[in-house]
Parts: structure tokens; C-alpha cells; sequence
């Protein structure tokens, strides 16, 4: 079976900037960047085989976490050393991974649409089971570690009780049930984003061209926009006021989360609330933690950094 193992005696030591800028490219080895979000510096260039935006995360405070694009690895590195700190075999090749908001438990998502779920400490797994019947795209969990949500090429999207994944009185490979599925999408879910409070929220995006507004303790459909393109990434503002969504042609567009409605806003009001970010496709999307400034990846190459007001907040 599948084993992560994470030396967590060593601690970096390296002065870190409070927010950084964390970039893979799938065209250069030295494929996971950290750059100083305020003035652009690079800080690290760690080295591995090439992965995309949802293949790595930031592991508890210390560590990065990456998965392989060709192999069923996992890099590992402490923020200080440029070298893999260490390496995993995984049991399949991972499209997407995440680490709970401690850094306590690592999930990984698979090509094939299995999901896993590993105790960093000990390197166990401690399960793994079924959950789309595609590749996971992208997983994302709850600021209180209660929700693990998972969008798949399947265009469903789904919600997991930690508490029920994390069970020790199950075995590892013991079949777990979403505590909710939404089927409103009709083609491939990209992406999603998910607030931090009490009541989190979660924004999805699909090809289909609409985003999706969800209250993840309800199961309810909060809202639906229709866009005139295809959706390729988004971020929500913690205060969910706004959204920034980004399009296969290299656009983003804003939309106002106050005014909460099923609604399909018209080409004129979609253009308005749209500027040109990139010459590709748009595949991230995040906000700095005071909503100051937002980051943007692309198919491109190029990643960009904006103050939000410049982008309509």
C-alpha cells in the first residue's frame, strides 16, 4: 500500500515572507517556485519532474507537498532546502492533492477517480476508495478540516464527512459514502473554491460555462451564473462578496456574489465584468489573504499579480 513519509523533526528555518506565491510548470524541471507575492522575488525553485497547479500544496507550516505528472510519487521538500526533503510511491499516478488545514492528514486524488487519505505522522494510509467515475481535478477541504469536497471531469462534485474517512474502525480500503453529491453541472467540473467560516461556502466551475454557488452543510444551490465561455478556475473572497472566475480564453471575469440569483447575465453585463488576463487558458485563480491582490496562472506561462481594485473590487 501507499505510505507518505515527512521527517517532521525538521523544521525550516528559512524567513519566509507571510504570503507566498506557490507555481508549478509542466515545460521546466525546476517546476515548483515560491515567490514573494509583495515584490515578485523568487525565493525557491524546488526541484522535480514538471506537475500542474492542483498537483501540490503547502503541508502544515513547514513543508511542500507535490505530485508526481508521470509517476505515482510524491515529492516532499521543508521550504528551506531545494532538494526533495523526501519521496512516496503512491498506489496510482495523483491528479490532484491537498493537506487538511493542520497538516495532520494529506488526501491525494487519483487519474482514475479513487481518492486517498494518509496520516502525515506516521506515513500510514488510511484509506482509499472510490469517488468519481473520472479523473479528481481538484480537492479542497473546509477551514475546519470537517469537509474534504472533490470535482471531477465527471462534472459531479462531492462532499466527504473527515470524520467518517478518518474512522480507525474501518478498514483502509472500506467503501465510503459522500455525505452529498451535486449533479447540477453537465460536463467537466475544473475547479472549486471554498470559504473558512462556521457556515463555508463552496464556488464551482465547469466547462459547461456556468459557476455554481453551494452551502456545503445544506446541500443547497445558493446560486447559478451562465457565462459566455467556458470556466477554467476561480477564488471567493472570504467575505463572499465577490468572486474572480477564470476562461479557457484567457479572461477573468467578476461577479458580484451580493447579488445572489439563478440568473444568466447578458453578453454586455459579461463583458463589463471581464478583462484580459492571458493569452491562454486561465488555470488558477487565488486571493491574497486580505483580498488585496489577486494571483492569476496560466496555460501560457505566465503568472500575474493585480491589485483587486484594478480588477473591479
Amino acid at each position: 500500500g501507499s505510505r507518505v513519509a515527512v521527517d517532521k523533526g525538521r523544521k525550516s528555518t528559512m524567513a519566509r515572507p507571510s504570503e507566498i506565491v506557490v507555481s508549478t510548470s509542466i515545460s521546466d524541471h525546476s517546476t515548483v517556485f515560491a515567490h514573494d507575492i509583495r515584490t515578485g522575488a523568487q525565493l525557491a525553485a524546488y526541484k522535480a519532474s514538471p506537475g500542474r497547479p492542483n498537483q501540490a500544496c503547502v503541508l502544515g507550516s513547514d513543508y511542500l507537498v507535490a505530485a508526481d505528472l508521470r509517476k505515482p510519487l510524491l515529492h516532499i521538500w521543508s521550504w528551506d532546502r531545494e532538494n526533495t526533503l523526501s519521496r512516496s510511491i503512491t498506489s496510482a499516478r495523483l491528479a490532484s492533492v491537498c493537506a487538511s488545514p493542520d497538516g495532520i492528514f494529506l488526501y491525494g486524488g487519483t487519474e482514475e477517480g479513487e481518492m486517498l487519505a494518509w496520516e502525515v505522522s506516521t506515513g500510514s494510509l488510511v484509506r482509499k476508495w472510490n469517488a468519481h467515475y473520472s479523473a479528481v481535478s481538484k480537492l479542497s477541504v473546509s477551514g475546519s478540516g470537517s469537509w474534504i469536497l472533490s470535482v471531477s471531469k465527471d462534472g459531479l462534485v462531492r462532499v466527504w464527512d473527515s470524520s467518517v474517512v478518518l474512522n480507525a474502525a474501518f478498514q483502509a480500503d472500506e467503501a465510503v459514502s459522500p455525505s452529498c453529491t451535486w449533479k447540477a453541472h453537465s460536463l467537466a467540473v475544473c475547479d472549486i473554491s471554498v470559504t473558512n467560516g462556521p457556515f463555508p461556502r463552496a464556488l464551482t466551475v465547469s466547462l459547461d460555462r456556468t459557476c455554481k454557488l453551494w452551502c456545503i452543510s445544506t446541500g443547497e444551490l445558493l446560486s447559478s451564473v451562465s457565462f459566455p465561455t467556458a470556466l477554467s478556475s476561480c477564488c471567493l473572497d472570504e467575505l463572499e462578496r465577490f468572486a474572480f472566475l477564470g476562461s479557457s480564453d484567457g479572461r477573468i471575469f467578476r461577479l458580484d456574489l451580493r447579488e445572489s440569483a439563478v440568473r444568466a447575465p447578458g453578453s454586455d453585463e459579461a463583458e463589463d465584468n471581464a478583462f484580459p488576463a492571458h493569452t491562454a487558458t486561465v488555470s488558477h485563480l487565488a486571493l491574497s489573504a486580505d483580498a488585496d491582490l489577486l494571483i492569476s496562472g496560466s496555460e501560457d506561462g505566465s503568472i500575474a499579480v493585480r491589485t483587486s481594485q484594478r480588477a473591479g473590487v
